[in-house]
């Protein structure tokens, strides 16, 4: 820790929420994530990944039946806890909106009309 002493001890921080932010796509902050879950879980912290709406190609089935984003699987296995859609709600594609709710699909909507939804 900056500004510590040798044998200084640091205080604990209790945070109600992380955010992992980047500048763009593909600058790893999915994967970053993941290792703070994984960080956190390990530590004893009792939460779960969150990421409210998400952009990709790439979906995952849950155990339920609904769909999430990849990443947002990895971080919740990360943490150990079953991948749910109300980790990840929204699933935006590149031709159209899955505004579940909750990754049940039925709202498909074209790209669009996202700003209606």
């Amino acid at each position: 820790m900056v500004g510590m002493t040798m044998g200084e001890t640091p205080h604990k921080i209790r945070a109600r929420s992380v955010a992992i932010l980047g500048t763009g796509s593909d600058v790893v902050k999915s994967l970053v994530a993941a290792g703070v879950c994984r960080l956190l879980c390990r530590a004893g912290a009792n939460a779960a990944p969150f990421k409210g709406q998400n952009m990709s190609l790439n979906s995952f089935v849950t155990p339920d039946g609904g769909e999430m984003g990849r990443a947002q699987v990895l971080q919740a296995q990360a943490w150990g806890v079953t991948p749910s859609v109300v980790m990840n709600p929204i699933l935006l594609t590149k031709t159209n909106v899955e505004a579940p709710p909750f990754g049940r699909g039925g709202n498909v909507q074209p790209a669009g009309g996202r700003s209606r939804l």
